[in-house]
């Protein structure tokens, strides 16, 4: 049962998801195993019974007449306990995967919090004070932590939806148009997915485009991006990048 009792997913980290997984998969193992063992229980029991009942008799010679193929109670138990070998050992090793990935996520979560305890982690509360060009920095900053070459640090009136660009250890151009939020509420239209589809990839000539905010992005705003092939980070994947530390290319499932 100790075991058992770490089915208790660690919420609102970056591994919820992960836990949540491994927990569905060990359930699932259980869960079918548990009711194989049922189904061999009862025919155990079906056995005892008619063993029972027919004490002395020849069960083999009673239960299966010439043309019959199917296994006389007798004989039934061999297969029962061959059952009962596979789903203990389909048991076992469930268990002892889940242990590795629960070990796993426990480490991981543990270099976890020793960067939200380094300068490096800037917190979505600090973010949602900032003022728009404090919030370009921060992204520029971001970008440069992740081991990117930062072109641009700050938009302005000319920047062509530009606010900042960075080059990736692979050459590869991002351009991230950066929109905030005050306190982490409101939304980011499609317009603004317009304007920026217009000039990324034409003027700034990038090959990886992203629009960010604190706050989120409506459903035409996403749709847009979706079709174009632009890149959202909303608030929650801002966490993970700014809070967390995972980097950029795994958030956005670059790699």
């Amino acid at each position: 049962m100790g075991h058992l009792e770490a089915l208790v997913a660690s919420a609102g980290t970056p591994f919820t998801r992960s836990y949540l997984q491994a927990h569905a998969a060990l359930r699932l193992v259980l869960d079918r195993e548990s009711r194989m063992v049922v189904n061999a229980v009862q025919k155990s029991q079906t056995v005892r019974r008619v063993l029972h009942e027919q004490t002395g008799r020849d069960h083999t010679n009673r239960y299966r007449d010439a043309t019959d193929a199917a296994l006389s109670p007798v004989e039934s138990i061999g297969t029962i306990q061959a059952q009962l070998a596979r789903a203990e050992q389909d048991v076992q090793n469930a268990l002892a995967q889940h242990r590795d990935e629960m070990h796993n996520l426990s480490s991981l979560e543990q270099e976890m919090e020793l960067f939200l305890a380094s300068e490096d982690s800037v917190a979505l509360a600090e973010i949602h004070d900032m003022t728009s060009t404090a919030f370009e920095q921060t992204v520029a900053a971001l970008a440069r932590r992740d081991g990117n070459q930062v072109t641009r640090e700050s938009g302005g009136a000319r920047d062509l939806g530009a606010d900042v660009i960075a080059l990736t250890p692979d050459r590869l151009r991002i351009v991230f148009q950066c929109k905030h939020r005050q306190a982490g509420v409101g939304k980011v239209g499609s317009p603004d997915m317009q304007t920026l589809n217009g000039t990324a990839r034409p003027e700034h000539k990038a090959d990886i485009v992203v629009a960010v905010t604190n706050g989120t992005f409506t459903k035409p705003a996403t749709d847009f991006a979706r079709t174009h092939d632009i890149h959202l980070l909303d608030q929650a994947r801002l966490q993970r990048w700014a809070t967390w530390g995972e980097p950029l290319s795994s958030v956005l499932n670059l790699a």
